[in-house]
């Protein structure tokens, strides 16, 4: 034990000489995450130019976090990290997401620095940069879930003077309860896809006794999910993935014929929908019979539209991510959404479903750029 708290001294007493020797400021990321054995911890890492003018990043602290999430706690935190590697002064942006406990932190750390004896100045606000990988997720969020536009225009209207959480959270409020699961008043143009009377269990015989989910409405599932409940595909492959994954008897019997794990939609897992949809639609010719044919046109399209978000986000992350690729890939979004709202809205390929989920979608993403201004600091936490 001894050695391992000798070796921690060294390597900190090492990362605080590089950190101190900064060319650039030092910027810094922070991010709550529950390790598998439920304990709550703050990562704290940096990003930096060093004296050969080189990207470096580390972690700089990992504390666990006990009781006590809130902003005012972490930024307690962060400011004794400041400390410990003396770089008070050369603090650059913090890159965070949509929490609420995010804008209190920084409000906090701000305080905090300037009752310092240095008596540092640091706007809270100018230096708060949100991840853009967020951003993308809420979009996809509204391409999939959103079942009205004016519900979508009164959670943005909600939060149109504030930021983070506290916009974030009546737009994930109208996307995932106020429908209720009530599939009852859903868009007429829904009602296309509607689902085949005894959903996928009238199907199930032919998968070599392999007993698929039924499809009956389930109040604890319809409320939880609220959106996706109107689009019968998606419900079914949610059921499917649940299902397979509640009982090893169900996925062995599903390796055995299919020979691909399906996976399950996670709403903290960013693109988790559109693998489910890929691992399905590849091994498309062993499952045919799970779903209608009109089940398969919807997620045959909804993947082809997933993709670039999938690329996207695969960029947007790591260790080359730029601000500038940042306002790249924002801009190719966008276009994005522009190309296939034409093409669904041509009279030979004409979708009125997708042109529903793409106006959702595409009307977040430029919400958003509206309310954070063009350009805003993007960038995509690493910690």
């Amino acid at each position: 034990m001894r050695h391992i708290t000798a070796n921690f001294s060294l390597y900190q007493s090492q990362l605080k000489a590089k950190l101190q020797s900064a060319v650039s400021k030092v910027h810094i990321s922070s991010d709550l995450w529950t390790s598998p054995h439920r304990h709550g911890v703050l990562a704290v890492c940096a990003r930096w130019v060093d004296e050969d003018y080189q990207p470096r990043r580390a972690l700089l602290s990992l504390p666990e976090i006990r009781h006590n999430h809130s902003g005012k706690h972490q930024s307690r935190i962060i400011f004794s990290t400041l400390n410990i590697y003396d770089i008070a002064n050369q603090l650059g942006c913090h890159t965070g997401d949509n929490a609420a406990s995010n804008d209190t932190c920084l409000q906090h750390l701000s305080t905090r620095l300037r009752q310092d004896r240095n008596q540092i100045n640091w706007d809270p606000k100018r230096h708060r940069i949100r991840c853009i990988l967020h951003v993308i997720n809420l979009s996809l969020q509204a391409f999939l879930f959103a079942s009205s536009r004016e519900a979508l225009q009164a959670a943005l209207d909600t939060g149109s003077d504030i930021t983070g959480d506290e916009l974030y959270k009546p737009f994930n409020f109208i996307l995932n309860d106020a429908s209720g699961g009530d599939t009852t008043n859903r868009p007429d143009h829904m009602e296309a896809q509607a689902e085949h009377p005894g959903g996928v269990a009238c199907k199930r015989a032919s998968i070599q006794k392999v007993n698929l989910p039924p499809t009956s409405d389930n109040k604890s599932d319809n409320t939880r999910r609220g959106g996706w409940i109107m689009v019968p595909a998606l419900r079914k492959l949610h059921r499917i993935g649940l299902w397979l994954r509640n009982s090893p008897i169900h996925s062995d019997a599903w390796d055995e014929r299919i020979k691909l794990r399906l996976g399950i939609d996670n709403d903290t897992r960013w693109n988790s929908w559109h693998r489910m949809i890929d691992n399905l639609i590849r091994e498309k010719a062993a499952s045919d019979n799970i779903l209608t044919s009109s089940d398969w046109d919807y997620l045959e399209k909804t993947h082809a539209f997933l993709q670039p978000f999938m690329s996207t986000t695969l960029w947007a992350q790591g260790m080359t991510a730029t601000l500038s690729q940042n306002l790249m890939i924002m801009d190719i979004l966008l276009r994005h959404y522009g190309q296939k709202k034409e093409l669904y809205e041509a009279e030979e390929t004409h979708d009125p479903l997708m042109l529903h989920s793409i106006d959702m979608g595409w009307f977040v993403l430029d919400k958003y750029c509206i309310i954070w201004g063009v350009p805003y600091l993007r960038n995509c936490p690493s910690p």
